[in-house]
């Protein structure tokens, strides 16, 4: 199964709404195939199709009003904003994962990250806004959103522009490249029947069809519907990438014995395999509903 493509005849590779140049000439803004499907991750195993029916946060823009001083709604920094309005307006090192701005401080020294961290705190307190900051020796990782309203909204945009120039008056390096997001999906044709089974091993929050770690550590589980066929792959990871990065990913995953088996879904997601048939999703914030 699966076209076991060499890099050489990825020239060809079809990514929706344009060539392979269009799409990636500029980092984190590629253009969007025609007629969102809304698919949440990916969809490597043998279910219904590729995918499920579920959006990502950020990708429809609806309106979240909040009452000012004088009690009028106001929609003040508290819109949805579109991914594509996302990764065209966002400060350059930034990217847009699994409905979340990130960014990575290259700081170089624990000393530097730690001051850098604490700059970022004082001006997070100052706008009421806080990213999270995951501060390690040599980085910070920060990620951004507005949980509210569960999505990227103006506030986030703002404060990732103060977060580059606190950055840049420290000297420190916004670095984007190779920053991912982590999901893992199980297929499974009775989702109600095992998600209780998962939440108690697991711990989190269940939603109707995931589990989540409130703490941020562990992936989000998702459940998609699935056949009851056997042989079926019940467990597949979906890594959320740029879409600069979908190439590189795959070229590699080639040179590593992998095979490409769908690209049916591009731009959405792509649908890779080991040397065993063990898949894995590629996916991007492109083409969804």
């Amino acid at each position: 199964m699966g076209y076991g493509w060499g890099p050489g005849d990825l020239r060809g590779l079809r990514l929706g709404g344009g060539t392979w140049g269009e799409l990636v000439g500029t980092p984190g803004v590629a253009a969007e195939g025609a007629g969102g499907r809304g698919v949440r991750g990916g969809g490597g195993g043998t279910g219904q199709g590729l995918g499920a029916a579920r959006g990502v946060p950020g990708e429809e823009s609806e309106g979240n009003a909040w009452l000012d001083r004088r009690g009028w709604a106001s929609m003040r920094g508290m819109t949805k904003l579109t991914a594509r309005e996302i990764v065209e307006r966002a400060p350059d090192g930034w990217v847009y994962l699994l409905g979340v701005l990130r960014t990575r401080l290259r700081t170089g020294d624990f000393a530097t990250g730690l001051g850098l961290v604490t700059a970022i705190g004082a001006a997070a307190e100052a706008a009421d806004h806080h990213p999270d900051l995951d501060l390690r020796y040599s980085w910070v990782d920060v990620a951004l959103v507005s949980h509210d309203v569960g999505a990227v909204t103006e506030r986030d945009l703002r404060m990732a522009r103060t977060i580059a120039d606190l950055a840049g008056q420290a000297g420190v390096v916004l670095q984007r490249d190779g920053l991912s997001a982590l999901e893992l999906a199980l297929d499974s044709p009775e989702i109600g029947a095992v998600l209780p089974f998962w939440t108690a091993v697991l711990g989190g929050t269940a939603g109707e069809d995931d589990l989540k770690d409130p703490g941020g550590v562990l992936p989000t589980v998702w459940f998609q519907k699935s056949g009851r066929e056997e042989p079926r792959q019940r467990w597949h990871p979906d890594l959320w990438v740029d879409p600069s990065e979908v190439r590189g990913r795959i070229e590699a995953a080639v040179r590593a014995g992998g095979t490409l088996v769908s690209d049916e879904q591009a731009p959405s997601f792509w649908v890779l395999a080991d040397p065993e048939g063990n898949k894995v999703c590629l996916c991007t914030w492109q083409d969804r509903a």
